[in-house]
């Protein structure tokens, strides 16, 4: 044989998922085809075993040969467009192609131009969805005061211009612990909002490529993938598919999927300051395929999310100093001080919740326990009171992880994982 497939045939399971080289499947969707030509001389160095669904050549006859002998001038001319650019981004353009609309991306990887081509005939938008897309875009920036409004808001919108069945935005924490902060879907589903994932969920090298692509389709998890195939004699060993809109998807990842009845996916990476900040994650529960042009509209609600981050912050930090002063101001109208007399005053009172923005208060004054709200036994405010007392900085402690600071503690923590202490000492 002249020729040999590229595929990456390292066993994956869940045991070394977290190494899976998923840059480098040597593997595509189906729903395309890909080519990848030598930058210097043009000639195509890596094709796709399905390239005669699309192009009537195999791969056995197209590698070798130089893109002008099998594309006409104006893909050329396009490619040589986005070489003038020298750019490290994809450009994306439709192309009538063999009496068909074809949607092409290009990027550079290594040193190849890589070319995928997508048939644009699965597609059912309209340019009346598109123009309503932006006038919802622009709805969502000025009807919502806060982040948790603006994505409950985009969460809605992405729904109505896309038709997945659910789409959800997703929010990590500073360990990639992530949160399900805003969701729409459709009635008969059963809710995701507010459900939390572990980090390991979405491992390093999966977060990686989030950053460096924006966007991830799977527009059919039942697919069988497609191998990529080089000249047997070629020095390739692998294709370097991390901006590649068709990369073939993890098997572990799809598996996952498949176990959740989710038959398609849409995923817009939300960066902040470099960073990944969260996800919006659309499914369906059949297959989906989306256009380029609406794929550009959704990433463009993940823009609106994550310039507005900062800003929505400040917002939502001037809300809660707000409602704290007009806490402590209902806490004070009946002249309540705070010394050792006025304790089991202030803790009958709900605004005390308010100030700390807090389920449940307690405090000990003299080896007195008063408490407002759902809190611990008062043995185990005890013993939480003298653990977090070695813990404190500057006489004070906060945590959101309670079981992992302090192993004495766990069945505490299992009901009461977030706790915000102050030692305030004997002048109380």
């Amino acid at each position: 044989m002249n020729h040999k497939n590229i595929v990456n045939r390292n066993l994956v399971n869940l045991e070394n998922c977290e190494d899976e080289p998923i840059h480098i499947p040597g593997l595509i969707q189906p729903h395309g085809f890909l080519i990848a030509i030598d930058a210097n001389t043009h000639v195509i160095s890596v094709c796709s075993e399905n390239v005669i669904d699309f192009v009537d050549e195999t791969y056995t006859q197209l590698l070798g040969k130089t893109i002008d002998t099998i594309f006409d001038s104006e893909l050329i001319d396009r490619i040589h467009q986005f070489q003038s650019k020298n750019t490290d981004k994809v450009t994306h353009f439709n192309l009538n192609f063999r009496d068909s609309i074809v949607a092409f991306s290009l990027h550079n990887s290594d040193n190849f131009i890589v070319i995928e081509g997508e048939p644009t005939d699965k597609y059912q938008d309209s340019q009346e969805t598109l123009y309503n897309s932006t006038k919802l875009l622009l709805t969502c920036i000025k009807d919502s005061f806060t982040l948790k409004e603006l994505s409950d808001a985009v969460a809605v919108e992405v729904k109505k211009i896309t038709g997945y069945d659910r789409v959800m935005v997703y929010r990590f924490d500073e360990s990639y612990n992530g949160e399900v902060i805003s969701e729409s879907k459709e009635d008969h589903l059963e809710p995701y909002l507010g459900l939390h994932y572990p980090h390991t969920d979405i491992p390093v090298q999966a977060r990686e490529l989030y950053i460096k692509n924006h966007l991830r389709i799977i527009g059919d998890v039942d697919y069988e993938s497609v191998p990529l195939y080089v000249l047997n004699n070629d020095s390739i060993q692998t294709l370097d598919l991390s901006l590649s809109i068709l990369r073939s998807v993890s098997p572990i990842h799809i598996q996952y999927l498949k176990n959740m009845g989710v038959g398609a996916t849409l995923t817009i990476s939300l960066l902040h300051k470099g960073k990944l900040w969260g996800l919006i994650t659309c499914h369906h529960y059949s297959e989906k395929y989306l256009s380029q042009e609406l794929r550009n509209t959704v990433k463009l609600y993940g823009h609106v999310i994550t310039s507005q981050i900062d800003v929505r912050l400040l917002n939502e930090e001037f809300k809660v100093t707000d409602d704290v002063n007009n806490a402590v101001n209902k806490l004070l109208s009946n002249n309540l001080s705070f010394d050792r007399d006025s304790i089991e005053e202030l803790f009958k009172k709900k605004h005390i919740l308010n100030v700390c923005n807090a389920i449940g208060v307690s405090a000990m004054v003299d080896n007195q326990i008063y408490t407002y709200g759902e809190t611990p036994t008062d043995a185990d405010i005890k013993i939480l009171s003298e653990a977090l007392f070695n813990l404190k900085t500057d006489n004070h402690y906060h945590t959101n992880t309670l079981s992992r600071e302090i192993k004495s503690v766990s069945t505490i923590s299992d009901e009461f994982p977030g706790v915000n202490y102050y030692y305030l000492g004997y002048g109380f």
